[in-house]
């Protein structure tokens, strides 16, 4: 006799957990309607869009408004997005700078900035945390 002859199968699936965390098997934060105003996505639309006849130069925030971008816009707002984080506060940080570009009050700040350089002094100043301007700055080394 074979052991799969005695054992149905899913005899074994529970572990005798009785379906401890099976709330967690359901996937609820997925909004496909969030998901369309992805700041990430949007500018990554846009840049890819650069060598097209007619590329993309807009993107839609979460309140309706619609922003024209140059492609210098959107390569500083991606390479902020897309920073890799130094420390645990500064994903928080990036979080954050993340959902207010989403809207218009956020974006805008970061659209006047006249380039790359004044958008990262903006950020630095709006959104890092001390410790995560002092992990940054031992990162780089004397």
């Amino acid at each position: 006799m074979k052991l799969k002859d005695i054992l149905k199968e899913g005899d074994f699936d529970d572990l005798g957990l009785k379906g401890l965390g099976s709330e967690l098997d359901v996937d609820n934060d997925y909004d496909p309607e969030k998901d369309k105003f992805s700041m990430t996505k949007q500018l990554g639309k846009m840049l890819d869009s650069r060598g097209n006849p007619n590329p993309l130069n807009s993107v839609e925030t979460r309140d309706g408004s619609t922003h024209q971008l140059t492609m210098d816009q959107a390569a500083n707002l991606m390479s902020l997005l897309k920073r890799p984080p130094v420390n645990g506060s500064d994903r928080q940080e990036k979080e954050q700078f993340q959902k207010d570009i989403s809207k218009k009050e956020g974006l805008m700040p970061f659209l006047d900035a006249n380039d790359g350089k004044t958008m990262q002094q903006l950020y630095i100043q709006k959104y890092m945390s001390d410790t995560t301007k002092m992990a940054m700055s031992n990162r780089r080394g004397p």
